[in-house]
């Protein structure tokens, strides 16, 4: 669902610009049922975020998710919708002036 791959992007993009398989990670986070189970990129660790002193601002995470779903929920019931307009480059069909 389009909740559990955004819920999932941070650990794939920590693991991978940390330079670990992200893909790795996320199995090895996703197969532990503990409470506040995840990934130390920092020491290359898993563990207890909490207890590590690794902690997700749940205030920050809950605001992104209320702002997502509005945003979603006026785009899904507006009439209209305006987005801005990309220039199109000229198309030289192989001609070289």
């Amino acid at each position: 669902t389009i909740l559990q791959i955004a819920l999932e992007a941070p650990v794939r993009i920590i693991a991978s610009n940390s330079g670990h398989e992200a893909a790795v990670v996320l199995e090895e986070v996703r197969n532990n049922s503990a409470a506040n189970y995840g990934y130390d990129a920092k020491t290359n660790d898993y563990g207890d975020m909490v207890s590590k002193g690794i902690i997700d601002p749940t205030k920050v995470t809950r605001a992104a998710l209320e702002n997502a779903g509005s945003v979603a929920s006026m785009i899904l019931t507006s009439q209209a919708l305006i987005t801005e307009e990309h220039e199109e480059e000229p198309e030289d069909h192989g001609h070289h002036h």
